[in-house]
């Protein structure tokens, strides 16, 4: 985070236990969040997850849903 701007890399286990690995590129202003999840392992294009955040340790908590092309998945993340 460098003020309300949100980059970098990230990854994630899917229920499969297969990681995928993206990049995300977003704002969080104000509580609110809007992520792009770009260049994913599996293609899949026009990801965009939004959200509140929460307070948690070490940083704060984003969690919240991701639509993907018709396909809707629960993210929780953190962000220092």
């Amino acid at each position: 985070m460098q003020g309300d701007k949100l980059t970098g890399k990230a990854e994630m286990q899917i229920d499969n236990g297969t990681m995928l690995h993206y990049s995300v590129d977003g704002t969080v202003t104000g509580g609110v969040y809007s992520v792009t999840l770009v260049g994913r392992d599996d293609d899949k294009k026009n990801c965009v997850w939004t959200g509140k955040t929460a307070d948690g340790q070490g940083g704060k908590v984003i969690a919240g849903q991701a639509e993907c092309e018709g396909t809707k998945l629960y993210i929780r993340g953190g962000v220092q």
